[in-house]
Formats: C-alpha cells, sequence, structure tokens
C-alpha cells in the first residue's frame, strides 16, 4: 500500500484538491481496469472532454497517485499514465506541518544548501548546448532490455539550473552558487521549488537542508 505523508504544504494542497474532484473516482476506476492510458482514451472510456481527462491525469500525477511515461506512437508521441499502487494511505503530520510553515516564513539561505547530481545508472538526459540548459530527463529500465519508460520535460529554469549542477564525482556547490550561474538570480523560494522537484525525481543529492529535508 502506497502511504502519502502530508507534510509538504504543496502536495498537501494538490493531493486533497484532485481527490475532491467529482470525476477523480471514475478516472481512478479507470486506470485501474486500463493501465497505462492515454488522456484520449480515458476521455473516450468516460465520455469526457480531453481537455478534462488530460486535467485530471496531470492533478493525479502532481498528487503522487499516478506516473507518467512516454509512448512512441504516430504521427507525435503521447503520454500514458499508470496507477503507482491500487491502496493509498494518507497520513496528515500536523507537527510537520507548522515546522514548515514557520521555516517558509523565512528565506532559505541558498549559501548554505549544497547540491550536486545523483550517480544513477537509469538515468540520461537531453540537453541544449546553445541555451546551456538541460532540457528532459530520459529514465530507462534496467536490466538486459534497456528501455525508456519516462521522458520527463524540464521548463527553462530547470533546465539552466540542472546544467550548472556539479556532476556526481565533483565536489557539492551551493545552490546559492548555481542560481547565479544559471542567471536566476537569488530567489530562495524558485530555487527550492526547483530542487524539490530534482529530489523528488532523484536526480540530485543535497545536503544541509533543502525541501525533502529537516
Amino acid at each position: 500500500m502506497r502511504e502519502v505523508s502530508i507534510s509538504s504544504a504543496g502536495i498537501h494542497h494538490a493531493l486533497l484538491d484532485i481527490m475532491s474532484r467529482v470525476q477523480t473516482p471514475r478516472i481512478l476506476v479507470h486506470l485501474f481496469r486500463e493501465p497505462n492510458t492515454t488522456a484520449s482514451e480515458t476521455a473516450a472510456s468516460l465520455g469526457i472532454h480531453i481537455a478534462t481527462a488530460q486535467k485530471y491525469l496531470e492533478g493525479l500525477e502532481r498528487a503522487g497517485v499516478v506516473e507518467s511515461r512516454e509512448r512512441p506512437s504516430k504521427p507525435r508521441t503521447a503520454k500514458e499514465y499508470h496507477l503507482l499502487d491500487t491502496k493509498i494511505s494518507i497520513e496528515f503530520d500536523i507537527e510537520k506541518m507548522a515546522a514548515e510553515a514557520e521555516r517558509e516564513k523565512r528565506p532559505p539561505d541558498l549559501s548554505e544548501i549544497m547540491i550536486r547530481e545523483k550517480s544513477r545508472s537509469d538515468v540520461a538526459y537531453e540537453w541544449d548546448d546553445a541555451g546551456k540548459r538541460i532540457t528532459a530527463v530520459m529514465f530507462f529500465r534496467k536490466g538486459l532490455r534497456r528501455r525508456m519508460e519516462r521522458k520527463v520535460i524540464l521548463s527553462k529554469e530547470e533546465g539552466r539550473f540542472l546544467w550548472h549542477v556539479p556532476f556526481q564525482s565533483e565536489e557539492f556547490r551551493s545552490a546559492g552558487e548555481v542560481m547565479e550561474m544559471a542567471g536566476l538570480g537569488m530567489d530562495g523560494g524558485k530555487a527550492m521549488k526547483i530542487i524539490g522537484r530534482f529530489e523528488k525525481l532523484g536526480i540530485v543529492m543535497v545536503e544541509n537542508g533543502g525541501p525533502g529535508h529537516e
């Protein structure tokens, strides 16, 4: 059973918001019966607009309930979604929520948050040399038959930040230094949002604090 711990205000809002919507139970049952389904397939099966299906599926992914990956198809690639588990246990840790709310009142010290790339043999990147940014993160199935399972497209700011994150073989660099090198200024909230997403994807290591650290 997948446990979702509600300590992050962002995840808390995303999960409660999507689970309270009228079509969510039907979407979840459809994903259970038809794993690895696209928004168009979901819309056709449930008799709803494709934009509505897409909105629900993306909301469930943000909440950590489903995961998506690219399905190669013609004339264009489509995203397919699958449940991460068939049971979800939601735990409200009020103490952590209160501590996080208190920390959010104080701007983070980016000079104390150290970051570098995490060593992973199942991850590869696409990049733009001219723009000095990573454009996408690709996750591959481990084993003899290596194939891509999903592809995560990065925003320009995320890509520029990741471009300047040191390799796993290099020394840690402060988040503040990475932000400056990427030309993103010293916006603590923006840095924490970017680092938080990369930690969730499992592609960076963070020391001395960060979104997923006490």
